[in-house]
């Protein structure tokens, strides 16, 4: 059976979470997909993990999974696994848990994990940014539709293959973080992905929102000229690759 926290708890272990290093997360992830796998759910990593599972050198700090679910078969399912700490009584929209990773075969690190359901409106912690799976920012709710498989190699050198987001789908979504919270790490990936991913990107830059990809386009044109890529022809190349005028 899970371990249960409440509301009072919630901060120590968003602390004892913190900063872990990608062999954590690599281990939790393999834990859910395990999990998800066993019990027939559909499901897909999505926000800063996937794009490290696609190869981006950020590290992110937790793992995000949108879930093809409802939230009862969803905690019907974590309430069976002993690794896992999820929240006590009813949660809607984003089950936020903790698992518990094991390294060097006798220290207890956790690692935080919040699954998304696909279909609803999200508050997304730890800001108010609204996620939508549906309409023109978002996912379908058939996640089958959204989710791709790619092989990933892990900090141990051997290749895994990980569910995430569709590339169409993962710039929506970062696309509207950056809009709605203007932080660097969705500034930074949104350049990863441009620079990893702009012939894929062009292709589909019509389905993007234009407010969002001008909000990004207005980001590139405050940074000065420097080594990592900023300045005059950089904002001209990413103009081309989201169709922004």
């Amino acid at each position: 059976m899970c371990t249960t926290y409440t509301y009072s708890e919630l901060k120590q272990l968003v602390a004892k979470s913190n900063n872990p290093t990608n062999g954590r997360l690599f281990s939790a992830a393999m834990y859910i997909k395990d999990i998800f796998n066993a019990n027939n759910i559909v499901f897909g990593f999505m926000g800063g993990f996937s794009l490290s599972l696609r190869g981006s050198d950020r590290r992110a700090n937790d793992i995000d999974v949108a879930v093809g679910a409802t939230m009862l078969e969803l905690k019907q399912v974590l309430d069976l696994q002993k690794f896992i700490i999820i929240p006590l009584g009813l949660t809607s929209g984003v089950l936020r848990s903790f698992v518990r990773v094991v390294e060097f075969g006798r220290l207890e690190k956790l690692v935080e994990v919040d699954f998304l359901l696909a279909g609803t409106e999200l508050s997304f912690k730890p800001t108010n940014f609204v996620l939508t799976f549906e309409g023109n920012f978002g996912l379908n709710i058939d996640l089958t539709d959204s989710v791709e498989i790619i092989n990933t190699v892990l900090p141990s050198e051997s290749v895994h293959q990980f569910p995430v987001l569709k590339l169409l789908s993962a710039m929506r979504s970062k696309l509207l973080a950056h809009f709605t919270r203007n932080e660097s790490r969705d500034y930074k990936d949104l350049q990863w992905l441009c620079a990893q991913y702009g012939m894929e990107i062009y292709e589909f830059r019509a389905e993007l929102e234009m407010v969002h990809r001008q909000k990004f386009i207005d980001h590139c044109e405050q940074q000065p000229a420097s080594s990592d890529g900023s300045g005059p022809n950089y904002v001209r190349k990413v103009k081309h690759i989201l169709g922004v005028p």
